[in-house]
């Protein structure tokens, strides 16, 4: 089961630099195109958990309510933006063994 990352251009990146590997790009205005991505993740059986930026969530909190009703998988996370940043410093950090700080 896979976890992927739907969000801004600096999260999608950052999540990609500590090893996941499915991540999709959105404008957080765009609408449509978080709506269209977000049904095609909920019918996937090889997507666990979805994670996405605030922004994001709400563009589609309703459509996500839906599509999970009586289901377990995918779950859709919405993260804060400071705490992105900070779970990637830390996996950055366990990863390479180096400490980066990263600005938002």
């Amino acid at each position: 089961m896979k976890i992927v990352v739907v969000g801004d251009m600096d999260d999608v990146v950052g999540f990609s630099l500590v090893g996941v590997e499915e991540t999709y790009y959105v404008d957080p205005e765009d609408e449509e195109s978080i709506r269209r991505i977000i049904k095609s993740l909920s019918i996937r059986p090889d997507v666990a958990v979805v994670i996405m930026t605030p922004k994001v969530y709400e563009k589609a909190a309703d459509l996500i309510e839906k599509l999970t009703e009586g289901k377990t998988f995918p779950v859709f996370l919405d993260i804060p933006s400071e705490g992105v940043v900070k779970a990637i410093e830390g996996m950055i950090k366990k990863a390479l063994g180096v400490a980066i700080k990263l600005e938002e």
